[in-house]
């Protein structure tokens, strides 16, 4: 049986192709001014785009892996990825932002439901909160 076939080539097609129109859709949100790189949420976003798409091409290849009976590998894959998980989730990109963070730490005693998405520090709550389900049933 030919695995490359039926495990890698459509991994490089779907993360080939889909990485380009990711790619191609980033630079049209940069170049419209929808995506203002010059403030730091939208800096945050970008690196939350970028990481996410990472994110679920190392779990695809290491569950990819280990159909194919690396597991060893698979394993090393996947604990490097919670690692960078939680570096990331810890405030590895805003870190250079100490000041900005304090404050938005400060204003979670703040809490308002109604206004839970338009905190910065809410919405990174929850993506912290996804990235942990997604370990969890992976």
């Amino acid at each position: 049986m030919d695995y490359f076939s039926h495990s890698w080539l459509p991994f490089i097609y779907l993360y080939g192709l889909g990485g380009l129109l990711f790619i191609s859709g980033i630079l049209i949100t940069i170049r419209s001014g929808s995506l203002n790189l010059d403030s730091i949420s939208h800096w945050r976003w970008f690196w939350t785009l970028i990481f996410g798409l990472v994110w679920y091409m190392s779990i695809h290849a290491s569950l990819t892996l280990a159909a194919l009976g690396f597991v060893n590998f698979s394993f090393i894959i996947m604990v490097s990825v919670i690692l960078v998980s939680i570096y990331f989730a810890t405030g590895g990109i805003t870190s250079l932002y100490e000041d900005e963070r304090v404050e938005s730490f400060m204003k979670l005693s703040d809490f308002d439901m109604e206004n839970i998405f338009t905190n910065e520090v809410y919405v990174q709550i929850i993506i912290i909160g996804f990235f942990i389900l997604s370990i969890i049933f992976s």
